[in-house]
């Protein structure tokens, strides 16, 4: 696809609409990376994390760094917590399929240390952009469970976040 894309731009430059061409690109990268998250079940889970912003630390979970495990254990959480179906019954299965998903969290700003000191260490840096739209997916979901059991201190907690 990277040949198809400078083809295009080379043709598109000699017949002088180069900035036009720029604009479909990132359209259609836009509407890619928006299409790779909405259809993936991780990537949605990795979205209402992220969108959760505090977490249960007083750090936002988007400056998080982590293990495996440890993102198993609240994507679980936030999971439980929202009625979510999450189908990645040990922190081994939820790594094997972070590899499989990597496209996909990397759009959310997915990075990990490389298995650095004997332990993966993984955490995500989105776009500002991206940041907004997770907080967004939460709060929206956040709000849409309140009537399920268990949901209203974190609606009362929900107050007064922007």
């Amino acid at each position: 696809m990277p040949e198809f894309e400078m083809f295009t731009y080379k043709l598109a430059d000699y017949e002088g609409w180069l900035p036009e061409m720029r604009e479909i690109w990132r359209a259609y990268m836009q509407q890619y990376s928006d299409s790779i998250t909405d259809s993936n079940p991780m990537a949605f889970l990795a979205k209402l994390w992220i969108g959760e912003d505090r977490g249960q630390y007083q750090q936002p979970n988007h400056e998080r760094e982590l293990s495996v495990s440890q993102l198993w254990s609240e994507f679980s959480a936030i999971s439980e917590r929202l009625h979510i179906n999450f189908t990645y019954k040990s922190a081994s299965s939820f790594g094997k399929h972070t590899l499989k998903n990597i496209s996909s969290l990397k759009v959310l700003g997915y990075d990990d240390n490389g298995y650095s000191g004997g332990q993966k260490r993984l955490w995500f840096r989105p776009e500002a952009k991206i940041l907004e739209e997770c907080r967004r997916l939460y709060r929206e979901l956040l709000v849409g469970s309140h009537l399920r059991p268990g949901c209203e201190k974190q609606l009362d907690d929900l107050e007064g976040v922007a």
